[in-house]
């Protein structure tokens, strides 16, 4: 809602825990609810939602003067589509996964990179795991797996390290590929 002074304001008129299923049904039905609480006519609305196709239709059912799709949830979307079509860049970003996770189940191997650090005289930072619903996070794994990558390549080759199957098995093109998706990453994000 904008206020008397144009300001911008969120308001929650209703959190209410839903014991049924999250069908477009059952969702609509509250909504319907609580817009008539509030006195509301859903019929001269604008809502702002994500994509998920249940939300989707509740919007539908509603029958709202407009629906506006959340850009964030858009831009998400699209990216992450991005991410996992170019098989290439799929498989390099599953390998960063791949060595992230390694660092962050194995108690051992969090040690070993702690370890390393202190003796390269980096700051003590720990790997960053990218998560689907934010696309940013992908990009902030891989700035973080190249500020530590002498780190984690010293790891592995430490004792306690050596036996483990998992392996650092980045090349040097594979670390420039990663250098410019996150050259591109930033300018995007900078526009």
């Amino acid at each position: 809602m904008i206020d008397e002074s144009w300001q911008l304001k969120e308001l929650v008129l209703s959190t209410a825990e839903m014991s049924e299923s999250h069908t477009a049904e059952n969702l609509s039905e509250h909504m319907r609810s609580v817009a008539a609480a509030w006195k509301i006519d859903l019929h001269s609305t604008v809502i702002t939602t994500d994509n998920a196709a249940n939300i989707v239709s509740v919007i539908e059912r509603c029958d709202v003067i407009a629906h506006v799709r959340c850009m964030a949830h858009v831009l998400n979307l699209a990216t992450q589509k991005g991410l996992t079509k170019v098989s290439s860049l799929s498989r390099l970003l599953g390998r960063v996964r791949s060595i992230v996770n390694f660092f962050d189940r194995s108690a051992l191997a969090s040690n070993a990179l702690c370890k390393t650090l202190r003796q390269l005289e980096m700051p003590d930072l720990k790997p960053i795991i990218d998560v689907s619903t934010r696309w940013n996070s992908t990009y902030d794994m891989i700035e973080r797996y190249l500020k530590i990558f002498p780190a984690i390549t010293a790891a592995f080759s430490l004792n306690e390290l050596k036996n483990e199957s998992h392996r650092d098995t980045m090349t040097p093109k594979d670390i420039a590929d990663l250098e410019a998706i996150t050259a591109v990453s930033s300018t995007v994000a900078a526009t």
